[in-house]
């Protein structure tokens, strides 16, 4: 993730990133990250306050010193309009589709001027990566299927 938001900054200096995962753990986690990175960003999990959530999502919006906004998937796929955002990662695959197109839908929405990005984190060697392998050969037969 780390390596993958500098390289979208580097190309795209005013890049917006929004960072999705499906644990809140995970989003602390990935804060500590960039706390160390020096990157600016804010967060949202289920753990705050109404209040809290607002300031981050305005600050998100409006402050070119905050490019990564983080969320984890159930406080942040329903509801929001992030078209500040011109780039989605997904930490990590959900299992839930619609949840996840809900995710998606936050940043590609009326509204959205710029082109947008989406990119999936998944590890090697691992049970998630062949779920995720056989979910991208499911998605082109249903395509296929569909064309007929």
């Amino acid at each position: 993730m780390r390596d993958l938001i500098n390289k979208i900054r580097r190309d795209d200096p005013q890049a917006k990133i929004v960072v999705f995962s499906q644990w809140s753990a995970i989003v602390n986690i990935a804060a500590k990250v960039l706390d160390v990175e020096e990157i600016g960003h804010v967060q949202i999990t289920g753990e705050m306050t109404q209040k809290k959530r607002a300031t981050n999502l305005e600050k998100f919006q409006f402050d070119d010193e905050t490019p990564v906004f983080l969320l984890s998937l159930r406080s942040g796929a329903v509801g929001l309009t992030l078209t500040a955002a011109n780039h989605l990662i997904l930490l990590d695959p959900c299992l839930n589709k619609a949840t996840e197109e809900q995710a998606l839908n936050r940043i590609y929405r009326i509204g959205q001027t710029r082109e947008t990005h989406v990119h999936r984190v998944v590890t090697r060697g691992t049970l998630e990566e062949k779920i995720h392998d056989r979910s991208q050969r499911l998605d082109r037969y249903v395509f296929v299927l569909l064309i007929f």
